[in-house]
């Protein structure tokens, strides 16, 4: 019992350490982000104060869609 526990403990470690050294590659979608809202005055003020100040730093299109 005690062989198997450490066997599993050495393999979950040894995966756990090979997966924090593989590299994440992030998706990118054509340089735009869509983001669903229910609308009204909440969107409006949310397109204001973040959406519209992101897409100027950083170049990236912003859809909203409610």
């Amino acid at each position: 019992m005690t062989t198997f526990l450490v066997n599993a403990s050495v393999l979950a470690l040894t995966v756990l350490a090979s997966s924090a050294l593989m590299p994440a590659n992030p998706a990118f979608a054509d340089n735009q982000l869509t983001i669903v809202f229910w609308g009204g005055s909440v969107q409006m003020s949310e397109g204001n104060s973040y959406f519209e100040p992101f897409s100027k730093a950083t170049g990236i299109k912003i859809i909203e869609d409610e």
